[in-house]
């Protein structure tokens, strides 16, 4: 939903108030508006913008349909609306606070001419084209640029990317678990792989942002687990692969060594480095 607003608040222009124009420079405003024919335009301008906005809706997760099918209502009632009528006043305003009336006479005239008129004519296509054309030339690199940016960010953030890992692990885990009476797999992170692939999950993931695998764990009665990484210094601690009960009192034990382990356990961040702590949670 969120990227559907965004789009519709580029597609909708926004005018502000500005001082009234001189008479002079009103009067040649609305032949300007005359000779573009600023209301069929306006509105071809605004169809071919929604037109190829509506692409941007072509997948099938339920956000994308969603989407999609708020999108098309929100066309049609746009249709049913006069915008440039809404904008009229507006429009003399904006024109005036940029052109003066020699100006505006150069722009009647051009606007009036064979050449101006075709401009005109097949703008709605210049914008349509040209738009659809920075989608396929440009989209891709934006889509790799925006790639890398996401790389950066989650190596110069390690503790993100691994803890999303473990908590996919660890959600697999736990259904395995619903559907065995409560017992967690046995075997190391290699068994469970075997286990839980593709039942529970499509991809396994296979190493923390350090680049080390991860490490499981399962207490002999096969009521507690634990999933770890290795953190900065990619070698475990003597005590990260015991799998207990946790106290009742249990509090998540934040860390500031990144070469600390990172362990999931039994369903709660067992330790953590501070980084990632919550910034409410004091």
């Amino acid at each position: 939903m969120r990227k559907l607003m965004v789009l519709l608040l580029v597609a909708v222009p926004v005018f502000a108030t500005e001082p009234n124009p001189s008479p002079k420079q009103r009067e040649l405003v609305e032949k300007f508006l005359a000779a573009t024919d600023s209301d069929a335009t306006g509105k071809r301008m605004m169809d071919a913008m929604l037109a190829q906005f509506e692409k941007a809706f072509q997948g099938e997760s339920d956000d994308e349909i969603e989407n999609r099918e708020t999108f098309k209502m929100f066309r049609e009632r746009v249709a049913k609306l006069d915008l440039m009528k809404a904008f009229h006043e507006e429009q003399i305003r904006l024109y005036a606070k940029y052109f003066d009336e020699k100006e505006l006479t150069d722009l009647v005239n051009f606007y009036s001419s064979p050449t101006g008129k075709k401009v005109v004519d097949v703008l709605p296509n210049l914008l349509r084209e040209s738009m659809q054309m920075a989608s396929e030339k440009l989209g891709p690199q934006f889509a790799r640029l925006a790639e890398e940016v996401k790389q950066d960010y989650e190596k110069a953030r390690p503790w993100r990317g691994t803890m999303k890992n473990i908590r996919v692990i660890a959600t697999a885990l736990e259904a395995y678990a619903t559907d065995n009476e409560g017992n967690y797999p046995t075997g190391n992170i290699d068994a469970i792989k075997k286990v839980l692939v593709p039942t529970y999950l499509k991809e396994f993931p296979e190493h923390d942002m350090w680049g080390k695998p991860y490490a499981y764990a399962v207490s002999d009665d096969r009521k507690h687990y634990r999933v770890v990484s290795s953190g900065a210094d990619t070698n475990f601690e003597w005590d990260s692969l015991r799998p207990v009960a946790l106290p009742e009192s249990f509090q998540t034990k934040w860390t500031n060594r990144l070469e600390d382990d990172l362990i999931y356990a039994d369903g709660e961040y067992f330790q953590m480095p501070v980084q990632a702590k919550p910034k409410n949670d004091n």
